[in-house]
């Protein structure tokens, strides 16, 4: 990722036939290929149909660390945010791609504090299939949340593409391409939970 040396992306597709596959990624980060400094291990998981399965790792500042969590920290039954506004929008598409709804509430410029602090991973690099939160602006003092379908980097600058709800109208979906600032959080669902398209 331009401008953070330490960051980057990688993707595996794996096929499956048949009725199921059982998957277990490993990361590892850091070090030598020997001995990692930091190793995500997650649980193998069998695979019905076509999903993410994110796994990362963070180099850790002494010691050995792992970043799998594996579970949602928190988990809600239904949407609890108002119908038609941003909010509502992404707590739908987070619904689809994790099996439930966000556990947290607030404004959505509050949206990655409230989920950090239910122990969400906030990150500050855009992942796919994560929320992204936008901060209050002088136009608009709710500030803003966006479901990020994708993320790739183009002649030095990295871009994510966003589904969202409220941008073009109230309770009108709309997508487009945004260009990627450090203003903007992301809620990540936890490493070794599947993330459905």
């Amino acid at each position: 990722m331009p401008g953070r040396p330490n960051v980057a992306w990688y993707s595996r597709t794996v096929s499956y036939t048949g009725s199921s596959t059982a998957v277990r990624p490993v990361v590892g980060c850091g070090n030598t290929p020997q001995k990692w400094a930091s190793s995500n291990r997650p649980t193998t998981k069998t695979i019905t149909q076509s999903l993410v399965y994110n796994v990362w790792c963070n180099d850790p500042t002494s010691g050995n660390g792992s970043c799998y969590t594996g579970t949602l920290p928190k988990t809600n039954t239904r949407n609890w945010f108002a119908a038609g506004n941003c909010t509502w929008g992404a707590a739908e598409l987070w619904k689809k791609a994790t099996g439930t709804y966000p556990s947290w509430s607030g404004n959505a410029k509050d949206w990655a504090v409230n989920a950090g602090n239910q122990g969400f991973r906030i990150s500050g690099v855009p992942h796919a299939r994560s929320i992204a939160v936008s901060p209050a602006t002088s136009t608009n003092s709710y500030g803003h949340v966006m479901w990020v379908t994708r993320v790739w980097v183009s002649n030095g600058v990295t871009y994510f593409r966003v589904r969202e709800m409220n941008a073009v109208g109230f309770n009108k979906w709309s997508e487009r391409t945004v260009r990627y600032e450090t203003r903007y959080k992301f809620i990540v669902p936890p490493a070794g939970v599947p993330v459905y398209s």
